[in-house]
């Protein structure tokens, strides 16, 4: 199952966005019991934010796992 933080690629091209199929992004935020994904691709030629959109499950396909990281860590 996809989570955040997870690298997708992305199945289908949006020229839109200048966005073409096989692109990867990294999921930011879930929508829902998994009904969509919002997810960022940035321009490997540069540190900026190519492309933030939402995608439907269909549209994506997982291609890196993100190991669980906690939120937060305990104080001593």
């Amino acid at each position: 199952m996809i989570e955040e933080l997870d690298v997708v690629a992305f199945a289908r091209s949006r020229p839109e966005h200048g966005l073409r199929e096989g692109e990867t992004g990294t999921v930011a935020m879930i929508y829902g019991d998994h009904a969509a994904y919002e997810v960022e691709f940035v321009d490997g030629d540069s540190p900026y934010t190519k492309a933030l959109i939402t995608l439907m499950p269909d549209e994506v396909c997982l291609t890196w796992k993100a190991s669980p990281v906690p939120h937060a860590i305990p104080a001593d």
